[in-house]
């Protein structure tokens, strides 16, 4: 008889601790489940301007803007509004996206990969090797087929003509109207090419080729990783190299000399440059603006970022460029657009 008891109490027991079981964890699962939801939900912080040094208007701003490639070569600017091109993954399909003030426009595009725009012209180049001219209202103006060359992977115009990277490191010089005018043989496609000369990352380091000539101007090495193209403003060679943190370096680019360069900052976007002065974001959330000749700084706002969550300010990707007064950093952990103006004050 005591067995039966004992074993009925323990039964009881059981049982209760089951119950007991089943009721805590099914509240605590769904208090969990219903942090993960909020988690999951909470929108980001939106980044806040606050100037340190130089003056600047905020003359427009979007949020909620989704630029899904992860290179400079995807955006570009004209009319005073921001152009960008790829996937818009929420909707699933390709675009180019015109961007102001007012409004998105997108036009739907065949897998784009890279754009550039001069004048009343938007060039776009795509996965299957064919470079499109459109106007602002997506009207196509020309359009060439370049056979088996893969994704157009960058467009630079200039004044006088359109040069074409394609994946398997080829580069095309095309005149503004769309005529092909001829291959460049440089054996590979990390190069700079302007009216004058070719700016050249082929080899170890970078080299300056003088046009028409194709006589070696100078050769530099460096120790260290560059990344992108490099550019070529008010007689100076810019470009981001690094080890451990990526930063400007500034030559002279009639010789070749190092004029100038920063230590330690951690640029994480890419450089852009209005009038006489380079910008580039820190990993710290600082927008710099410097002198070109002398690295001075002129300009620096801090785009303040949420510290309770931890977030870390290079989670991107974020972009800058630049048109003749108006500034349009991407930031894109918050995929917020800034549309910024320099004031003379500020320079």
């Amino acid at each position: 008889m005591a067995k039966k008891h004992v074993a009925l109490l323990l039964g009881v027991t059981f049982l209760g601790l089951v119950i007991f079981t089943l009721v805590f964890f099914g509240i605590y699962g769904r208090y969990l489940f219903s942090n993960m939801l909020s988690f999951q939900n909470q929108e980001p912080v939106l980044h806040q301007i606050t100037p340190i040094y130089g003056n600047y208007q905020l003359v427009w701003e979007r949020t909620d803007l989704e630029i899904f490639r992860d290179r400079e070569a995807f955006i570009a600017t004209g009319h005073r509004k921001f152009i960008a091109v790829g996937r818009i993954s929420s909707q699933q399909y390709d675009a180019i996206r015109i961007i102001d003030d007012t409004g998105v426009t997108s036009i739907n595009s065949i897998c784009p990969s890279s754009v550039a725009s001069l004048g009343d012209l938007i060039f776009v180049g795509n996965c299957t090797s064919e470079v499109t001219a459109l106007d602002f209202a997506g009207n196509r103006i020309w359009k060439h087929s370049l056979p088996n060359e893969g994704n157009i992977t960058r467009l630079i115009a200039s004044n006088d003509a359109l040069y074409v990277y394609t994946e398997i490191n080829n580069i095309y010089r095309f005149s503004l109207a769309g005529s092909l005018e001829s291959k460049l043989d440089l054996g590979c496609s990390s190069a700079l090419i302007t009216a004058q000369a070719v700016y050249s990352r082929c080899g170890e380091g970078l080299s300056k080729i003088d046009l028409p000539s194709n006589t070696l101007s100078w050769q530099i090495y460096l120790d260290e990783a560059l990344y992108g193209l490099p550019l070529v403003e008010k007689g100076h060679v810019i470009f981001i190299a690094g080890r451990e943190h990526r930063n400007l370096q500034v030559f002279d680019a009639a010789n070749g000399v190092l004029r100038w360069r920063t230590a330690d900052n951690d640029i994480v976007s890419n450089v852009a440059v209005q009038s006489d002065l380079l910008f580039y974001l820190t990993a710290a959330g600082e927008l710099v603006g410097k002198e070109i000749e002398t690295g001075r700084i002129k300009v620096s706002l801090q785009l303040d970022t949420d510290k309770t969550e931890n977030r870390i300010f290079a989670e991107g990707p974020h972009y800058l460029i630049a048109s003749q007064d108006l500034l349009f950093l991407y930031t894109g952990d918050t995929q917020q657009l800034f549309v910024i103006r320099i004031t003379e004050e500020g320079r």
